[in-house]
């Protein structure tokens, strides 16, 4: 009875490690990183707007955000 426990404790033991070396960054310390440095981001494209807007027409705003 106990071999059919094993492997169900192994696999659960190798995913709590790799986990905890993914939080901690050590599978990830030799990667590129995701975002560039500070002062060396790429600009954004000037926003265009789809639709034309008066600016006093009432716009609906969601509350449950």
């Amino acid at each position: 009875m106990r071999r059919h426990f094993r492997p169900a404790i192994t696999v659960a033991l190798l995913a709590l490690a790799a986990a905890l070396l993914l939080g901690s960054g050590l599978l990830t310390a030799g990667a590129a990183p995701a975002q560039t440095a500070p002062g060396q981001e790429t600009p954004l494209p000037d926003f265009q707007p789809s639709e034309e807007l008066p600016a006093d027409a009432a716009v609906a705003f969601p509350t449950d955000i």
